[in-house]
């Protein structure tokens, strides 16, 4: 008898269409509505000691992943923060900045993107620094709007989700007052770096006024016979270890002085050789493919053979330079691996 009131009713208010799953799908949406509506995962982005910034100064940013789920919220963290990290950024006619080049060589090497696993709690979060300038181009003055984009998964391909912070920062970039911005971190003259002890050096390599192709010739011919100052000699030792960000964190923090001590360390690490694998690379052969430059800037292309015992490794190397005083020097390459023969 219950029953058959219970049809009944069912047909008074809903016509063809059972009550309770009615209901079950009612809960569900509700449910899915309000899941949706709160973010559980929140990433935040503030200003790391703001101040008035000029073009060329560093912009340092706080970044913040909290947790505010009842569970656990796992994520990776690559050593190389660009992997973890990039940022939207526009201006008032909401056009978007570009990325960095050196942002662009990082992300787009042949190598593996290191990381270690992180764990956050219920109301955990996890905090770092970084400097806007190393991801976006903001060399004209202007004003900005500021978001951070946060791969939890790491950014390895294209697609690769990510986390919008909630927030955005007004961001105004005054014009230089001189040749070099106020606030610059690093010296402004390549002599404070000393990358070379004597300055007959530097009188050498301006006598001998190489191109960036005959550059980088010299320098892989130097490390086939593992002649380490005439390897070191066009190198930009500081650039090349800054393209670590884990370095680069450290070492903006460093004196002088101990940014001298560092670079020396540096030098003397690479010719132990316990790492030989970028820079480091030993070819067997080598072709210089294509050198493309401006007044300033150049880019070599270099096809390097690599003898294994039973097969050649084949690498494309593509080398980046920069001009000063007359001179060609290496900041930075980055490296494919077309296969073998």
């Amino acid at each position: 008898m219950s029953r058959l009131k219970y049809k009944k009713l069912n047909r008074r208010f809903y016509p063809g269409f059972p009550l309770l799953p009615l209901l079950i799908l009612l809960f569900l949406v509700c449910g899915l509505s309000f899941a949706v509506g709160e973010s559980v995962i929140k990433v935040e982005v503030s200003y790391w000691d703001k101040t008035i910034y000029y073009q060329g100064d560093p912009v340092w940013v706080k970044i913040d992943v909290v947790n505010n789920s009842p569970g656990i919220f796992r994520f990776k963290v690559a050593e190389q923060r660009v992997f973890n990290l990039n940022f939207r950024v526009v201006n008032l006619s909401n056009v978007q900045m570009e990325n960095t080049r050196a942002f662009g060589i990082i992300k787009n090497r042949n190598i593996p993107a290191f990381y270690r696993e992180v764990s956050l709690t219920s109301g955990e979060r996890f905090s770092f620094t970084e400097n806007l300038t190393d991801y976006v181009d903001l060399s004209n003055a202007g004003a900005y709007l500021v978001y951070a984009q946060f791969y939890p998964e790491l950014d390895t391909s294209p697609g690769s989700s990510y986390l919008l912070s909630d927030n955005f920062l007004d961001l105004s970039i005054h014009p230089s007052t001189g040749p070099a911005a106020a606030g610059s971190v690093l010296p402004e003259t390549r002599a404070e770096l000393l990358p070379f002890e004597d300055e007959s050096v530097m009188m050498y390599l301006k006598d001998q006024s190489l191109a960036p192709d005959e550059v980088v010739d010299y320098i892989i011919r130097a490390r086939q016979k593992r002649e380490w100052d005439k390897f070191f000699a066009y190198m930009d030792i500081e650039r090349l270890l800054l393209q670590n960000s884990q370095e680069k964190r450290s070492y903006l923090l460093l004196s002088e002085e101990d940014r001298r001590m560092r670079l020396k360390e540096y030098k003397e690490t690479l010719k132990l050789e316990k790492d030989v694998s970028g820079i480091l690379f030993f070819p067997h052969e080598f072709t210089v493919t294509k050198t493309e430059y401006t007044k300033d800037e150049a880019r070599v292309l270099v096809e390097e053979l690599f003898n294994q015992r039973t097969y050649t490794e084949i690498k494309d190397f593509t080398y980046y330079l920069y001009r000063r005083d007359g001179v060609w020097f290496i900041y930075n390459y980055d490296v494919f691996n077309r296969g073998t023969r």
